[in-house]
């Protein structure tokens, strides 16, 4: 598998796997899922779990707030894939190997543990989109009490088959879009402010994770 991580400057590259600096922001994997394999994805995501799909809401139960629908923040469909179905496990491996690699190599966080996997679509009906936000929180697991750390978004749409719906990340001067390649795995702190702008054709198809660990020295 071909790997690619990049630093925050377009024109610069990580030539030492074993390089360790505070600016490393995003980074991403291409081809960590095939075509074939996007497809049984977005098939788990609009028909095995297609009845369990709701209107994506907004807020943040840690810090007492109530989770709540907010059009003006955020209008998507989602699913949480539930990790104790067998027939899923290949897709939270191929996540996990991909975690490990680009920590090890980029971020080195103290990561315990994989969030649920979110399935989501955003669709030019509604013009779908998600403000600018970040995905820090605190999350109580069986292991610990935890903190998210380290994002993932997974490209499961051809880019051809919409427009619109670019994953930004606002990190400098300048916003970053996100890596479009179909079955590409997109990485970045979850502090970091980003959102995904309307789709105004088409619609696009994506998972995203979290990944928890001991909270930031």
């Amino acid at each position: 598998m071909e790997q690619q991580f990049l630093l925050n400057s377009d024109h610069s590259w990580i030539l030492d796997p074993n390089l360790k600096t505070k600016s490393n922001v995003w980074s991403y994997i291409e081809n960590v899922f095939s075509d074939e394999e996007c497809d049984k994805i977005i098939e788990y995501g609009s028909v095995k779990y297609g009845d369990l799909r709701e209107k994506a809401m907004v807020g943040d139960l840690s810090r007492g707030k109530s989770v709540r629908e907010d059009n003006l923040s955020r209008k998507s469909e989602i699913v949480m894939i539930p990790n104790n179905d067998n027939e899923v496990h290949w897709v939270f491996q191929k996540l996990c190997n991909a975690v490990n690699s680009v920590n090890q190599q980029i971020y080195q966080y103290d990561l315990r543990v994989i969030e649920s996997i979110q399935y989501s679509t955003y669709d030019s009906s509604y013009k779908g989109f998600y403000e600018k936000h970040n995905d820090t929180r605190v999350v109580s697991d069986p292991y610990g009490i935890f903190s998210r750390k380290l994002s993932l978004s997974v490209q499961l749409s051809d880019p051809n088959d919409y427009e619109g719906g670019e994953v930004l990340l606002h990190w400098g001067r300048e916003p970053h879009v996100a890596n479009k390649l179909r079955g590409s795995v997109t990485f970045f702190p979850s502090f970091v402010l980003h959102e995904v702008t309307p789709v105004t054709k088409g619609r696009r198809d994506s998972l995203v994770s979290w990944c928890v660990g001991p909270e930031f020295r």
